[in-house]
């Protein structure tokens, strides 16, 4: 589908105006094509686009710090995977609502969604879901950090990291995960709890070339100006080397 096509590239790009151009053009369309579809499997697989879609909605409301409109893009996807009575869809929907809560700081609320959610995925450990998993329990692993219930962060970041390893890089179907979105939540996590020095550590062990979305990669820079930023790097040369990432972050951003 030319649209979604357009869409999935306006994400990678950071190219917010042409998702928000594309989003409800794209969105009428799939739910129009949902109830004309006389095939069930066709039907299915419109409304896992749509599901998609609309969890891309969710994320430019974020973005755009329009939380309360975020959660109910996140509603709308709980009820499309209700109505494909599918429980790796009913799992899955829950994945925009988390990342519309913890912007909000209802952390403990997102750790507890996110770890139900993957817990009902127990019978479904293999290809997509596998990666849904993975994506659930890596969000679920920042929420607990930012919580302050740091054993049950490490215990979830540990399991995420497992899963990526089997999984590799799954793009954008699964949020990103895969072992580099992981590091980022590593370090995210380690500023959090104010490891500077092992946010430092974790961030040697990523190529940010292998980071695909243009917004990932800008967030690793600023994350690098952070810890540098707290760090015990010379005193005289932290200023350089703050303004050259957080630099490599403006441009990434708004290329």
């Amino acid at each position: 589908m030319e649209l979604a096509e357009k869409l999935s590239s306006a994400y990678l790009a950071c190219d917010y105006e042409t998702q928000v151009r594309l989003l409800p053009h794209l969105i009428s369309e799939l739910t129009q094509l949902s109830v004309d579809m006389t095939s069930s499997k066709e039907c299915i697989e419109i409304l896992w686009r749509l599901l998609n879609v609309t969890r891309t909605a969710s994320s430019v409301f974020r973005t755009y710090a329009f939380l309360p409109q975020a959660i109910i893009a996140a509603d709308r996807c709980r009820e499309i995977a209700e109505e494909l009575d599918d429980p790796v869809a009913v799992s899955w929907s829950a994945y925009p609502r988390l990342h519309a809560l913890i912007p909000d700081g209802a952390y403990r609320v997102a750790h507890r969604s996110g770890v139900k959610a993957a817990s009902n995925l127990d019978d479904f450990r293999d290809g997509y879901a596998l990666e849904i998993y993975g994506a659930l329990v890596l969000t679920s692993s920042f929420a607990a950090a930012a919580a302050g219930r740091k054993a049950e962060s490490e215990e979830l970041i540990n399991e995420s990291a497992s899963v990526a390893s089997r999984v590799g890089e799954a793009g954008l179907r699964a949020g990103n995960f895969g072992p580099n979105n992981v590091k980022l939540h590593q370090m995210a996590i380690a500023i959090e709890n104010k490891n500077y020095a092992d946010t430092i550590k974790i961030a040697q062990g990523v190529d940010p070339k292998k980071i695909v979305a243009k917004s990932r990669r800008s967030i690793f820079w600023s994350r690098a100006a952070s810890k540098v930023s707290r760090s015990r790097t010379a005193p005289a040369r932290r200023p350089a080397v703050i303004g050259s990432l957080k630099n490599r972050s403006g441009r990434v951003s708004s290329a």
